[in-house]
């Protein structure tokens, strides 16, 4: 989902790195206005009480709302060649990044819950796995 959500906010692709290292990137770097007042909130997957409990993950619905974040704060135009201005790149990537980690956080967190595990350590494997954000919620 980093990528696809990369890919449709039109992050630089990279030859050295894949799109969700440069969407990070994105998401780490200063607010721009309105955002730096007035950040977006994108909610979590599965984070409505009836849903608690569950373990599974879902990111579709985040992309989907992703998308439509964007389009509105782009006015309804970014399909095509048309430009996203780099402030709604940067928010975007950064409240994607923020409930996309929250829900795996979440989910590892109710499965240790639910299980009454004693854990020392927890491994986190393939390109996300590299996330700094990730490494330190």
């Amino acid at each position: 989902m980093f990528d696809k959500t990369a890919r449709f906010l039109k992050l630089p692709h990279s030859n050295e790195r894949g799109l969700g290292p440069v969407l990070e990137e994105y998401a780490a770097a200063a607010p721009l206005p309105p955002y730096d007042t007035t950040p977006l909130a994108m909610p979590k997957p599965l984070a409505r009480n009836r849903e608690r409990g569950n373990l599974a993950f879902s990111f579709a619905g985040l992309l989907a709302h992703s998308e439509r974040v964007a389009k509105a704060e782009c006015g309804g135009h970014v399909d095509g060649d048309g430009e996203i201005p780099l402030a709604v790149q940067r928010e975007v990537s950064r409240a994607f990044q923020a409930a996309a980690v929250g829900h795996v956080v979440d989910k590892i967190r109710q499965c240790i819950e639910a299980n009454k595990l004693k854990v020392k350590g927890l491994v986190v494997s393939g390109g996300v796995g590299s996330n700094k954000y990730l490494r330190e919620e």
